[in-house]
């Protein structure tokens, strides 16, 4: 898996905890309101009855029966945050469940790739490597000057191409490495690809591949839409 993807795994589980913590919390603070609030009107209604049956129907006791109608209306809207708050707890409880399938999926684990799927891969983490000393590789004019190599000595297999030994890169050591993991993955695709075509070929070299940075080819190469092929030649 890549580092990528673990640290969007890891912000995405804290995001997941924070939002359980929030609705947790919103369940207690309701359930807390609701008790007091109980208490509170319990307490209204003894001294509203207790006021009546003193002094009867006095502005005192209308003053205290109004308590206990802010009291219930308290009552029910503490209810009511209550239920919202379960809910929303159910819902966090129910994306904690679709995101632990999600984890347990195969997608997210490391795929298993095939021999022409590793070729490729071994290729991308190559040029990753190549390119924490050599950032210009990202470059637009290296990344066409290391896609023609590959279009023409594989993709194409013209007889008659030489692959050449430099590809913008600043320095010789840098070029050298290009050359070689490009040479690598073309003298060992040729054979498995001996029996294809160029689309085919080109499905193979575009395949969805990463490397051990979740880099695709497209990073270092860029992409070329099976119809525009022919126009490349």
């Amino acid at each position: 898996m890549s580092k990528d993807m673990d640290d969007t795994i890891k912000r995405a589980e804290e995001t997941l905890a924070n939002l359980d913590a929030i609705a947790n919390q919103s369940v207690e603070d309701a359930e807390q309101k609701i008790k007091k609030g109980i208490v509170q009107t319990i307490i209204w209604i003894a001294v509203t009855i207790a006021i009546y049956f003193i002094w009867g129907t006095t502005w005192f006791f209308w003053l205290s029966f109004a308590f206990n109608v802010i009291g219930v209306a308290g009552l029910v809207f503490a209810k009511v945050m209550m239920a919202k708050a379960y809910k929303a707890r159910s819902e966090h409880a129910a994306i904690d469940d679709e995101f632990s399938d999600y984890l347990d999926n195969d997608e997210v684990e490391d795929r298993e790739y095939d021999e022409k799927q590793k070729v490729l891969e071994r290729l991308l983490n190559s040029l990753a490597e190549i390119a924490l000393e050599n950032g210009e590789i990202y470059d637009t004019d290296c990344r066409e000057q290391m896609s023609d190599a590959v279009f023409n000595a594989f993709i194409f297999e013209k007889k008659d191409y030489v692959t050449p030994k430099t590809f913008g890169l600043y320095d010789k050591e840098g070029n050298d490495a290009v050359y070689t993991a490009l040479n690598t993955y073309i003298t060992t695709m040729l054979p498995l690809a001996k029996d294809a075509n160029d689309e085919a070929r080109l499905d193979m070299f575009q395949d969805d591949v990463e490397n051990e940075d979740g880099e695709t080819p497209d990073e270092f190469f860029g992409w070329i839409d099976v119809e525009d092929l022919a126009r490349s030649r």
